[in-house]
């Protein structure tokens, strides 16, 4: 049987960091499951394989999953021989390792594949063999790989289909399972005989009695890819995350957004500095699936193995993204981080410091997609307030976005790149019939066999903030005005409310304690102790009981004339009632959770309670209420129930104004 701890790995000889020495071969390990493993995959080897770069310089090794442990390694070494006549090499293959012999010409390459498909990291940490995926066939697949004394020095994984349902709690468990190590750098303490019962920050847990510690030793550097590679829908969507159906979100691509975000925190976590390289790519722009000659599209979870833009092309990115973590390459990450709007609000250009922005049917030279649809533009994947973008040109290597409804961008625009399952894509099976994965950004970055890689997703919100000149703000005084649901009471069949607030309160003119946001008589209620700038709120449960009695933040979360950006949300579903501002959890208070709803004849207001009491002062520049919660501080992406902004005129025009006018 193979056990821990079996790695040739030795204390002193090398690390994480430590780059691998040049004469010796660069042996990397790719782990994950069946986006992986179709590259191995002779069942889906559909293509010619392209013409080998060299003989016998490509290795590949992996497990077949069917025999036990040891029985089960195999390896194959790329040459013409073994393409032609090995029966175990595919298009795929040669596609990878050819991308490595041209940054790597003389020079031995060992790739271990550690992939088995419908896996989950959890079941190689778990506390027993698994007959899904049985940790002692990776542990054996890693000692046939390192049995000539050289060891694993680089470690890649994009590990997102199985693990997304990780949602925020993703990077707290890969820093488990890659390192055996809690979110402050420290060891977890696990063993076989006594497991840990792991449970990670937002709730997520499962047992450990093995991490990838106890195989490596001391972890190899891993390459670190930039967030969840492409997830397709399923059906037909207003937005990223949005079913068309029924108007909900999409919890699956939700997820996978929520991945990205909680790797990159990872990955900017200064405990792991030392085992991480920067991030270099985002997989995407390529291939899903294949047409099922029936009017849909099947097989979409996977990377296509009937065109080279499929898993050929993934593949490549793979190799691209491993040699240029471990500083083979030098070219510079494709993210989105220029950006220039016009000052008329016409338009707005995006673009990256790494090169020129296209896409593959662009590069191609291919014609534009007709006006079927109004996303079906030059570059895909851009939102707009929320809304897909409907006009995204190429224009001399940048993305140029125009407004969907015609008019003007003004200094409260928001674009968006990349959210939900990162594809841009809204109708099925049309988008897909369509190739609209050749609409994805990607950069011309001069290499040799791929015309770009991919933009990655989610770009820094800072660095496409609008800066077109306005002040779309307008003023209330303790006289007014105040916003109260034009419709009455709320009514039936709410669970949860969420409200935002972003603007700057003054404490002067302000009476009382004054309410940002509140459903009247306590139901859900934030407000303002002005003496010490602390926030006080209230919330009940179906029943009309107080689950969050006047908890408060500490003091100074709010300044007086300093702008904020507040998020206030009141679950009763989910039992908890979180206050964010600029960010920042201030309030976290939890109850038992609810299946009732809350009280529908009461009523939503801002800046006061329903009827004017205890007004708020202040200078306001967008005031936004849902029914529905939000578990991070993220706005939901459906259309809000109410937004209110300026300028004065049009915060006095507003169906729920009440009070003296703005100005």
């Amino acid at each position: 049987m193979i056990g821990l701890g079996i790695s040739l790995w030795s204390a002193g000889q090398e690390g994480p960091g430590a780059p691998a020495p040049e004469t010796a071969p660069f042996k990397v390990a790719v782990w994950g499951q069946s986006e992986d493993e179709r590259i191995l995959s002779q069942f889906y080897d559909e293509l010619t394989p392209e013409p080998l770069v060299a003989q016998d310089m490509v290795t590949f090794w992996w497990h077949d999953n069917d025999s036990s442990g040891a029985a089960g390694v195999n390896s194959v070494t790329l040459n013409d021989a073994t393409v032609a006549g090995s029966g175990v090499v595919t298009a795929a293959m040669v596609a990878m390792g050819n991308t490595f012999m041209r940054q790597l010409p003389g020079r031995e390459v060992v790739i271990v594949m550690q992939v088995m498909a419908g896996t989950d990291p959890r079941t190689l940490m778990g506390t027993a063999a698994d007959p899904a995926r049985d940790w002692q066939d990776d542990w054996a697949l890693h000692a046939a790989a390192t049995a000539d004394g050289v060891p694993v020095h680089y470690l890649w994984q994009s590990w997102y289909a199985a693990p997304g349902s990780l949602g925020a709690d993703y990077g707290e468990s890969f820093a488990a399972f890659l390192f055996g190590k809690a979110l402050d750098g420290s060891d977890l303490v696990y063993s076989e005989a006594s497991p840990l019962d792991f449970v990670a920050e937002n709730g997520i847990g499962f047992p450990i009695a093995r991490t990838l510690r106890d195989l490596y030793g001391s972890v190899p550097m891993v390459i670190a890819n930039n967030g969840a590679h492409r997830f397709e829908i399923q059906e037909d969507h207003l937005s990223a995350v949005i079913v068309a159906a029924d108007q909900s979100q999409q919890a699956n691509l939700v997820n996978k957004e929520r991945c990205t975000k909680s790797w990159r925190a990872l990955l900017d976590n200064a405990a792991f500095a030392a085992h991480f390289t920067a991030p270099v790519l985002q997989l995407n722009a390529y291939a899903n699936g294949i047409d099922d000659g029936d009017g849909s599209w099947s097989d979409s979870a996977h990377p296509s193995a009937w065109t080279d833009e499929g898993l050929n092309f993934r593949a490549r990115q793979i190799a691209h993204a491993i040699l240029r973590g471990a500083a083979v390459t030098s070219w510079a990450p494709p993210v989105f981080d220029m950006c220039a709007w016009q000052a008329d609000g016409s338009y707005v250009e995006v673009w990256s410091s790494a090169g020129d922005v296209t896409t593959l049917r662009a590069a191609a030279g291919d014609p534009a997609l007709d006006d079927s649809f109004p996303h079906w533009t030059d570059v895909a994947g851009w939102q707009i307030d929320g809304d897909p973008a409907q006009r995204a040109e190429l224009v001399s290597g940048r993305v140029r976005l125009y407004p969907n409804d015609g008019g003007s961008f003004n200094d409260a625009t928001s674009i968006t790149f990349g959210e939900g399952g990162a594809t841009g894509m809204l109708e099925r099976p049309e988008d897909f019939d369509a190739a609209l994965y050749r609409d994805y950004p990607i950069i011309d970055l001069g290499l040799p066999d791929v015309p770009g890689l991919p933009v990655c997703t989610l770009p820094d919100a800072a660095a496409l903030a609008s800066t077109i000149p306005g002040d779309p703000s307008f003023a209330t005084t303790n006289a007014g005005p105040y916003f109260e649901d034009a419709a009455g009471a709320i009514g039936s069949g709410v669970t949860a409310v969420t409200a935002r607030i972003r603007g700057t309160a003054d404490f002067s003119s302000a009476s009382g304690t004054p309410d940002f946001f509140g459903i009247n008589s306590n139901v859900a209620k934030v407000e303002l102790i002005k003496t010490s700038g602390t926030l006080r709120v209230y919330g009940e449960d179906s029943s009309g009981s107080t689950v969050v009695n006047g908890v408060l933040s500490a003091a100074g979360v709010i300044a007086d004339g300093v702008e904020f950006d507040m998020v206030f949300s009141h679950d009763i579903a989910s039992g908890f009632l979180r206050v964010w501002v600029d960010g920042a959890l201030v309030i976290d208070a939890s109850f038992p959770a609810d299946t009732g709803e809350l009280s529908s004849i009461r009523i939503m207001s801002f800046l006061a309670t329903a009827g004017g009491t205890e007004q708020l002062a202040g200078s306001w520049k967008i005031l936004q209420a849902w029914k529905q919660g939000s578990s991070d501080g993220s706005l939901p992406v459906t259309p809000p129930h109410v937004e209110i902004t300026g300028p004065a005129p049009a915060a006095n025009a507003h169906a729920w104004k009440q009070g003296a006018d703005a100005s």
